[in-house]
């Protein structure tokens, strides 16, 4: 059953009152928006709107003097009229206003033996005419056999005024509204000349001085073409297939009137995927909106919320004033890729959080008001996953919804090896399942996945095709992806086709502005709506990251403020750098999280070294987590000893964050690798120089091993994310480098999870745990068990690429110490770090002290190579 009426608009919760608040304050900003092409005188008499029986014509008239006459016909190789000579529409009635006429039309289907009939209903409105058109397939016979499939399009005749001169009285293309402008939607440049190139927008104004214009609007974006024939103008437009069913056209609505469509959209019933899902898995609604040609991508124009409402909560049953709990999910208008081009519609996703019946409304805010739709149930069975990944407040680990605590583990995987293709992505995530790996780092940018241009505010419909199949593919294999939406290089270097930069007729002169120009965040906050709205919905997406490195993009970010050796002028400009990006930051970071019905974590990173933090940025309580990058630097760089023993090196790191006064969220390093040339960089640099690259030259992937294991042992969040994906990891297969650390951070996981990561003690003591020996051992321990990574300190980058020693030698009868653990039976575990292999479980029975406290425990190692990892837990775990 369905348990609250949708009849108002319910309570909302306090993650979304933000979004609520700001469509109210929407509604009343668009209702005063202006018209955007200028208004031409009007003529006091009433605009006649005809449907003719013949060929389901819809002709616009005043006096008697043809406006315009729209068709739905097939696609004519020569670019006829829609009222040939002779067809007397005077002899239809003009349509009363209010009122709804459907018309049938058929057509022959490509489908054998079937009929396109197309259902026109047309509503004749204070302007003009709303016609939507509505295909089904229908059976025909052998007529329709003997006719070749054929395309459709509609057509539009606009025409002169007979009482001009034949030069002065054609009809003009005054403004064209197409998404991706900054303030108004209208046309920016030259307007397109009959004959010119087809060219894609929503809306279209024809004018001529002394005379109504004629509107031409749609339901989406589409691409139109201009002829002029003989006695008139003609616009043409392709239909395309519906999203699902491609032998037949798409289900649009369009508008012929005389000034613009001001009423409120217009919503059609929302169809569901499926009628049930598992709770945080996500089900899909489908649905068309039409508001006088708004561009559907342009949240400030357009506001279209899913709303839904939850099942009551039986706890509060009995409280009647209790509102019902709701949430209101942003929608996004989807359009077929360039491979498979399809009406475009709009769609919702939702996962439901908790098993039960829901219901779903669909409500669209538009400069004519406010329009809601009827409810849909749902139906949300038991969970058949652990959920979204969650960082929760206080916590130094991730966690998922059912309380299971995950580190990850994979590498960098920022762009796909061809830009846009989701392949490469496919690829490189059956790999790194295959080895275990759970984690990977995926970018927007202008090279790998072009997502947003070529002007602002438009979204490559190829591009967004391409990241629900990246996040489909990441999900079917249990792996969970930081979403980079921005990076600094593209702001930077990449400015003149950057899409917010005056080259291409954006709002900004110079990199720092993106993050203090109003025109450039209200842009960005659109790009960050419509990710949330189409991606947000997908387990696979672990977090969001607003942009990589920031300072990067602004120099000044780098400079410590408070350095009291920095001139003052410098200081100043630092300190107010960081005071704008904060503010930027924290902005960005609170629409992302109201604009996301999963509210994942979100992140934003940059490229100071970890010795240099930058605490304020770190405790911005907007962003969920930290994330540091740090390189291995060439041994003629390196500031001290540590650069040279990475494992050293990251358990500093690691000690570091956990200092009093840093804060609470997890942290891990989201790059990490050697310094190194980039590809291009390398390339010219010659053979010399690529001969003495240490990623081509670290066959094993010792870097990336011993950086894995140093970090999950040392109470980071998740492993390294290594840099070199492509010509370190792919070149060099060394994809199950990630076997072991990925069956040691799923112990820890374990343990984490019964113990809380909060709860877990760092082990660093060497002296008293290797009794000696030249190891290393960290690890984490709990009171319900350990993990623990023991390692040769002669087993280092270093060793092997800077003093070419070999491998050092098999470490044999070495006994650590290790804390105590609760009385009990446990099962301890020896790993084979390099090849994730359990070396052998045995049984371990602690005993209660009668007198004074837990003794430790003394293992004996088995022998091993450079590392080997033990974990200690409850004997009635596998």
């Amino acid at each position: 059953m369905i348990v609250c009426s949708m009849a108002s608009p319910p309570a909302p919760l306090p993650a979304a009152r933000a979004v609520l608040t700001a469509a109210i304050v929407l509604v009343s900003a668009l209702a005063a928006l202006p018209a955007r092409a200028e208004e031409p005188p009007q003529d006091d008499a009433p605009l006649d709107v005809r449907l003719l029986d013949d060929g389901a014509r819809v002709v616009l008239s005043r006096k008697g003097v043809l406006l315009a006459a729209a068709q739905i016909r097939p696609v004519q190789a020569e670019a006829g009229p829609v009222l040939p000579a002779g067809i007397k529409w005077t002899d239809a009635k003009p349509l009363e206003k209010n009122s709804r006429t459907p018309k049938q039309a058929d057509f022959p289907s490509a489908d054998p033996g079937k009929l396109i009939s197309l259902l026109l209903q047309v509503r004749r409105v204070p302007a003009g005419a709303r016609v939507l058109v509505s295909p089904e397939l229908a059976e025909a016979g052998d007529a329709a056999q003997k006719n070749p499939a054929r395309e459709l399009e509609l057509a539009t005749e606009l025409f002169p005024d007979p009482g001009k001169e034949k030069e002065k009285g054609w009809p003009e293309l005054s403004a064209i509204d197409t998404s991706g402008t900054v303030e108004a939607r209208t046309w920016a440049g030259k307007l397109p000349e009959p004959g010119a190139p087809a060219f894609r927008a929503t809306r279209l104004s024809f004018s001529l001085p002394g005379r109504p214009r004629v509107e031409i609007a749609r339901s989406g974006p589409a691409r139109w073409s201009l002829t002029k024939g003989a006695a008139s103008l003609l616009l043409r437009q392709k239909l395309l297939p519906d999203p699902r069913e491609p032998l037949k056209p798409g289900t649009f609505e369009f508008f012929l009137g005389d000034e613009r469509d001001g009423l409120e959209a217009g919503v059609s019933p929302v169809s569901l995927d499926r009628e049930q899902v598992p709770a945080w898995d996500f089900l899909e609604g489908h649905f068309r909106v039409y508001a006088g040609g708004a561009d559907p991508y342009g949240y400030d124009e357009l506001l279209v919320f899913a709303e839904i409402a939850f099942p009551e909560d039986e706890n509060a049953a009995a409280d009647e004033n209790l509102p019902p709990r709701m949430l209101q999910v942003p929608c996004f208008y989807r359009e077929g890729p360039s491979h498979a081009p399809a009406e475009g519609e709009f769609r919702f996703r939702f996962a439901p959080p908790f098993p039960g019946t829901y219901a779903v409304r669909i409500a669209a805010i538009s400069p004519g008001g406010v329009i809601r739709g009827e409810a849909v149930p749902f139906r949300a069975g038991p969970a058949a996953s652990r959920g979204f990944l969650r960082a929760k407040a206080g916590d130094r680990a991730f966690r998922y919804d059912d309380g299971s605590v995950v580190f990850p583990v994979g590498p960098n995987l920022a762009w796909p090896s061809k830009p846009g293709a989701a392949e490469s992505y496919r690829q490189r995530f059956r790999e790194l399942a295959r080895n275990g790996g759970n984690a990977a780092r995926i970018w927007l940018s202008s090279w790998g996945m072009p997502f947003e241009g070529p002007h602002a505010g438009e979204f490559s419909s190829d591009a967004a095709e391409a990241l629900d199949g990246i996040f489909l593919a990441a999900q079917a294999r249990d792996i969970g992806l930081i979403f980079v939406a921005e990076n600094a290089h593209d702001i930077k270097v990449n400015s003149a086709t950057h899409p917010y930069f005056r080259e291409l007729g954006g709002p900004l002169a110079a990199p720092a502005e993106f993050f203090r120009n109003a025109a450039a965040i209200k842009l960005f906050k659109r790009r960050l709506t419509y990710l949330a709205a189409r991606y947000g919905a997908y387990r696979s997406l672990w977090s969001w990251e607003l942009m990589n490195e920031a300072d990067e993009a602004w120099l000044s970010l780098k400079s410590e403020p408070d350095d009291p050796r920095m001139p003052v002028l410098e200081a100043d400009t630092a300190r107010a750098a960081r005071r704008d990006v904060l503010a930027w930051a924290a902005l960005l970071a609170q629409h992302l999280k109201a604009m996301d019905g999963v509210q994942h974590p979100v992140m934003l990173t940059v490229a100071l070294p970890p010795e240099y933090a930058w605490m304020g940025l770190q405790k911005l309580a907007d962003l969920d987590a930290i994330q540091e990058h740090a390189y291995i630097p060439e041994a003629a760089d390196a500031r001290d000893d540590l650069a040279f023993d990475e494992a050293a090196q990251i358990a500093a790191w690691a000690a570091a964050s956990r200092e009093p006064g840093r804060p609470h969220k997890p942290y891990f390093l989201g790059e990490f690798g050697y310094v190194a040339l980039h590809d291009q960089e390398l390339a010219k640099a010659g053979a010399e120089a690529a001969a003495a690259d240490r990623n081509a030259r670290d066959t094993e992937g010792l870097l990336l091993h011993n950086a894995s294991f140093a970090a999950l042992a040392s109470g980071m969040a998740a492993a390294p994310m290594n840099w070199w994906w492509d010509r370190h990891i792919e070149k060099l297969r060394l994809w199950g480098c990630y076997k072991g650390p990925a069956a040691f951070a799923e112990a820890l996981g374990r343990l984490a999870t019964r113990d809380g990561p909060g709860n877990l003690r760092a082990l660093n003591n060497d002296a008293e745990a290797a009794k000696g020996s030249g190891v290393r051992v960290l690890g984490r321990a709990g009171k319900s068990g350990l993990c623990v990574w023991i390692q040769d300190r002669r087993s280092t980058w270093s060793r092997k690429l800077e003093k070419n020693e070999p491998a050092p030698p098999e470490i044999k009868e070495l006994e650590i110490h290790l804390p105590a653990l609760a009385p009990g039976e446990y099962a301890l575990q020896w790993l084979d770090t390099w090849n994730g292999e359990k070396l052998g479980r045995q049984v371990l029975t602690v005993e209660a002290e009668k007198d004074g406290p837990p003794k430790g425990i003394d293992l004996k190692c088995p022998a091993f190579h450079r590392d080997i990892a033990v974990w200690i837990e409850p004997a009635s775990k596998p």
